[in-house]
């Protein structure tokens, strides 16, 4: 997630004003959603519950004692709330993409039709 933010603040330094948003963005962004929202797969997984490396290491260890499941801590909060940032960054750079090749077109097809008529 964090070099997708360095990435976009590094491309945001560029002077080229047809290239605001540019279209590699989009589909990064969808992809570190839909990663980040895999990491919470974890708490329902085997890993969370009847983990028998925490049952081995509570024998060895008897000074910690790990809990027996998972719980949905701030860790947790925090990989949902960028989960949906990540997902509204990637459709609002969707709908940069679009809006900057309109743009684009409109003006190449005006061809001068921003001048005004009367000198």
């Amino acid at each position: 997630g964090i070099l997708v933010i360095i990435t976009s603040c590094i491309t945001m330094c560029d002077n080229d004003p047809v290239k605001i948003t540019p279209s590699w963005q989009a589909p990064l962004y969808l992809l570190t959603a839909c990663f980040t929202g895999l990491t919470l797969l974890f708490l329902n997984s085997n890993g969370c519950h009847n983990n028998t490396a925490v049952k081995l290491q509570d024998m060895a260890l008897s000074n910690v004692i790990f809990p027996e499941t998972c719980s949905m801590a701030t860790g947790a909060k925090m990989a949902i709330s960028s989960t949906v940032f990540f997902g509204l960054a990637a459709v609002t750079s969707f709908c940069g993409v679009k809006a900057t090749k309109v743009d684009v077109a409109m003006h190449e097809s005006s061809a001068g039709l921003d001048e005004p008529l009367n000198p």
